[in-house]
């Protein structure tokens, strides 16, 4: 069974939880295709499918899971990228690079 492009996050969230086996429910009837889609799925969609209620406690728990992992990505994409200032001047990894390397020299010094 080979997932089309794009969900392979959802085959491997399901695998964690040993629920694989409702990939083509999941994304084919309940169009299940983001994480954010998830915000519409109810259990009565799950049951309807026929997953059980261990297995939906399973997949929320995994939901919540990816969903703070992902906003610990993003958080740190933002810090280790780097921001623009307004005028562009400066980045903050510049800024950060340029104090560290000051700390260095005061302890050489």
């Amino acid at each position: 069974m080979q997932s089309d492009e794009g969900t392979e996050w959802l085959m491997e969230l399901l695998t964690d939880v040993q629920l694989q086996q409702y990939f083509l429910r999941m994304r084919d009837d309940l169009n299940v295709t983001r994480l954010s889609h998830f915000d519409y799925v109810k259990n009565e969609d799950l049951e309807k499918i026929g997953m059980g209620r261990p297995g939906q406690r399973r997949l929320w728990e995994a939901v919540k899971r990816r969903r703070a992992l992902c906003k610990r990505k993003s958080w740190m994409s933002k810090v280790c990228c780097g921001f623009t200032r307004p005028s562009g001047s400066f980045t903050l990894t510049f800024l950060i690079s340029r104090h560290l390397s000051m700390q260095t020299f005061k302890c050489f010094s």
